[in-house]
């Protein structure tokens, strides 16, 4: 137990040390956009990245749209050295290192920043944004906001003026409607597009396979694995994965089972295991997220909004929300999406109906039924491959 909280306490010294260091490598960057103008290295530059670390989420989507419809558009992405997706982005070309010197120039000089995340560039930058310092780091270009998932919680880090942006790109009309009306942006800014990878989920095969991929709980984040052992999340999924019951339900029907907790949760993977062979516990490095979705037959998920993509793609889910009134009190307040009125699909408060709601899904053969195939098809009002132009066309709005 002390030999864990000491390492707890050396990895927040060592994230605290790299945010100073890229904090005194942006304020050289800084001086640098003012000596070396952006219309000589970096002119009408448009900067997409996603967490830095990865390219398989709206940013990267909305790159491969720009480099193969848009060639003559100035564009670079920016990622880490070492991701597992750095080859795939590099094949499309123009790749900056993530925490380069370069990379931090460009924040500051190139005209639009488009980002899956609402931090943006910098991770924490949080703190350099809204600090004494905030008119030294603010960037020239316009901010697009391309969401990483679809509001369904209120977020009050996403309230107007705490957050700005020049464009907050909204997946379904409710989802428009609810950040428009609630979070009290500037008119024009929330846009009603569909997301760039929906462009990706017309075409599939599917295989008999079901994904297990719950959200995180913020109040995890901190927790050494003891601690976590310990946690109500923990207890449920393990449960879940350990069960005889689940191990029946695979091999009677032929199904395998594949846990992908958050990207938040990963580093907490090696604490689950399985005795079964056909339950796969799924690394983040390993396996690519959309790729889970458009082959798997049933989607299992409490609250996150993943379940938005699997229901586009018109398949059945499960949302087992075992901790509530936890989730709702400690993690995300409240907000527009009642998942046992408007979900796509049932929902299971116990691990016993979770149980029964997987058995009689899959002895249906995976088949989605009413009133979820109603309620999907009016909630997605925009239906079609062209999410990706639409946000094109609204960024080069911003220019006229």
């Amino acid at each position: 137990m002390r030999q864990q909280n000491k390492r707890h306490v050396m990895n927040k010294w060592k994230l605290r040390n790299k945010q100073l260091y890229i904090l005194l490598r942006y304020s050289v960057a800084k001086v640098l956009s003012y000596l070396l103008p952006a219309k000589l290295f970096a002119k009408d530059l448009w900067l997409v990245c996603e967490r830095g670390t990865d390219a398989r989420d709206n940013g990267y989507f909305f790159y491969k749209y720009l480099r193969e419809k848009h060639p003559h558009i100035p564009c670079v992405y920016v990622i880490t050295r070492n991701s597992p997706d750095y080859n795939k982005v590099a094949t499309l070309g123009n790749v900056v290192h993530y925490g380069s010197l370069q990379h931090l120039y460009y924040i500051n000089t190139a005209k639009h920043l488009i980002s899956t995340h609402a931090a943006g560039f910098l991770w924490n930058s949080h703190w350099i944004r809204d600090g004494i310092l905030k008119r030294f780091y603010r960037h020239k270009g316009n901010f697009i906001f391309l969401q990483h998932g679809v509001i369904i919680h209120y977020l009050a880090g996403l309230i107007y003026p705490t957050y700005q942006c020049d464009l907050f790109i909204c997946s379904a009309k409710k989802e428009y409607e609810y950040v428009k009306n609630t979070y009290g942006h500037p008119d024009g800014v929330v846009q009603y597009t569909g997301l760039c990878r929906f462009d990706y989920l017309h075409r599939f095969t599917i295989k008999k396979q079901i994904l297990l991929m719950p959200t995180w709980r913020l109040y995890l984040n901190g927790l050494n694995d003891s601690a976590f052992l310990q946690s109500d999340y923990y207890k449920a999924f393990s449960q879940l994965l350990t069960d005889p019951r689940l191990e029946e339900i695979l091999e009677f029907y032929d199904y395998e089972l594949i846990f992908y907790p958050h990207y938040e949760i990963q580093k907490f993977l090696p604490l689950f295991h399985s005795p079964f062979s056909r339950v796969k516990l799924a690394v983040f490095k390993q396996y690519d997220v959309q790729t889970l979705l458009k082959e798997s037959a049933l989607l299992i998920t409490d609250y996150s909004s993943v379940f938005f993509d699997f229901a586009y793609m018109k398949k059945p889910l499960i949302y087992y929300q075992f901790d509530k009134k936890s989730f709702y009190d400690n993690h995300y307040a409240k907000g527009y999406f009642d998942c046992d009125t408007m979900g796509f699909g049932k929902v299971a408060h116990t691990f016993d109906e979770l149980l029964d709601r997987i058995r009689e899904t899959v002895k249906a053969g995976c088949a989605l039924q009413e009133p979820f195939q109603s309620r999907i098809n009016t909630y997605y009002e925009l239906y079609d491959t062209n999410n990706s132009q639409r946000i094109f066309e609204c960024i080069c709005r911003l220019e006229k």
